[in-house]
């Protein structure tokens, strides 16, 4: 069974991706991946899917210190032999602040009533 996707999203994005710049259109792609990948990860550290082990575990597998490692595979392997790991993701260094968040810069944007997406600063 297929299901068509959502209409509203897909013209959000599709309208963010005709005003981004190709540069920066794989950035917001890597982001869901790296958070995909951490919980993974945090779920292979803490050997449970409950929501507090992973919470728990992201850090130890998300800031340093411990071998810095790109690639879910190796980053896998490492933990399943004891080695303490830095994921570094895709959209780059994923370091967590003691409030659990990662501190950057974001962009904010805004839909209008009228379907119009206006890019903040």
């Amino acid at each position: 069974q297929t299901h068509e996707p959502p209409v509203l999203p897909t013209m959000i994005l599709q309208r963010l991706m005709r005003r981004n710049t190709a540069e920066s259109q794989p950035y917001s792609a890597r982001m869901p991946n790296d958070a995909a990948v951490i919980i993974a990860l945090a779920i292979e550290k803490s050997g449970s899917a409950d929501g507090a082990a992973i919470r728990g575990a992201i850090p130890d597998v998300a800031n340093a210190p411990g071998v810095e490692v790109s690639d879910i595979g190796t980053a896998l392997t490492l933990i399943r032999n004891g080695t303490e790991i830095n994921y570094q993701g895709a959209s780059g260094n994923i370091t967590f602040d003691d409030a659990g968040d990662v501190p950057g810069a974001y962009c904010q944007w805004q839909i209008s009533d009228d379907g119009s997406v206006t890019l903040g600063e």
